[in-house]
């Protein structure tokens, strides 16, 4: 276990890791303003022979800047070492529902196997909007991973010689393969430009890897978020 864990931690510090999770709602910036938002998370798999892991990761940054009425686009740090990038549009919004497509894009290196990963992500998200300030966000998704290489090299010298390459989440890394995911937040705006959403998205391979990867973590957004001045008494409560 203890070589297991250190293995992980070594991969967690060489390479990006998928990072799925939303940390907003379906509503989308105004035109023309940006908002931002910094995420910690912690990355797990279960549901496999070899048992569970799981271990926190470097925090993450979104610059999100809105493009026209109902539309906004999101560049995202994860980890810092992964670029991706979403376009988000919000086609129906009510007072107290909203849906949103996402698609979007995440790249990043494996460089203990010198693998390049690209995910293409195809999520949609519904918000339930309770109060002015509290809303239920819920994303599914369909997800292809395509990588530069099915195959993964031997561990190098420097890191534990347990095959594939330190971990169980090094195989999670593995061949192309269509993703099956889904996520929860709950999105509680504590002022009218500050708001924090716990959020967990579940995902898991079909057809390929033999268990789940769970990503838990907690965002904050700052700065010019999006509206629910719908809500008749936003502007006083806030």
């Amino acid at each position: 276990m203890k070589r297991l864990f250190l293995g992980s931690i070594a991969l967690m510090l060489l390479a990006g890791c998928p990072s799925p999770s939303t940390y907003g709602t379906p509503r989308t910036v105004k035109p023309g303003l940006l908002s931002h938002t910094v995420s910690i998370e912690v990355l797990g798999i279960a549901g496999t022979k070899a048992g569970s892991d799981a271990l926190p990761t470097i925090p993450s940054y979104t610059l999100r800047i809105g493009l026209a009425p109902r539309v906004d686009m999101g560049f995202r740090a994860a980890s810092f070492t992964s670029p991706a990038f979403d376009v988000k549009w919000n086609f129906l919004r009510t007072k107290y529902f909203d849906i949103a497509a996402d698609p979007g894009a995440q790249w990043f290196y494996d460089r203990a196997n010198d693998v390049h990963y690209l995910y293409l992500n195809a999520p949609v998200m519904f918000g339930f909007n309770v109060r002015y300030d509290l809303t239920l966000v819920f994303v599914p998704a369909f997800a292809l991973q395509a990588t530069t290489r099915d195959t993964l090299q031997p561990c190098p010298n420097n890191m534990p010689a347990m095959p594939p390459c330190g971990s169980e989440l090094t195989r999670l890394l593995g061949p192309t393969a269509p993703i099956a995911r889904a996520g929860f937040g709950v999105n509680w705006r504590l002022f009218r430009d500050f708001a924090v959403q716990p959020e967990i998205t579940v995902s898991r391979q079909i057809g390929g890897f033999d268990g789940w990867i769970v990503n838990g973590g907690i965002g904050v957004s700052f700065v010019h978020l999006p509206s629910f001045s719908d809500f008749n008494d936003e502007e006083d409560l806030y």
